[in-house]
């Protein structure tokens, strides 16, 4: 899962690497508070967009290049399997 700290929400949100290899199921996000825990909530999806895509990474417009930390706007990206454009954007 690919990990990164939402400073606007306060938790860390993931994403899942390949929840679907048909291609036909959204990108799901979910987040915790406490990343010893582990106690991951689904917060949602990317609806309509679908794919079947791997090695995904989240970014945001204050940060540019690194993946650490987000704000409240922010995109995900993806590698392999993709589809053009970003994958979500909240």
């Amino acid at each position: 899962m690919d990990i990164t700290y939402n400073a606007h929400l306060g938790l860390y949100i993931g994403q899942p690497q390949a929840v679907d290899q048909s291609g036909g199921a959204s990108q799901e996000i979910y987040a915790t508070a406490d990343l010893t825990t582990q106690k991951w909530f689904r917060l949602g999806d990317t609806g309509a967009h679908k794919n079947a895509s791997w090695y995904r990474w989240f970014l945001d417009g204050g940060n540019k290049t690194g993946s650490g930390i987000v704000g409240r706007s922010f995109r995900s990206y993806c590698s392999f399997g993709c589809s053009a454009g970003p994958v979500a954007s909240t």
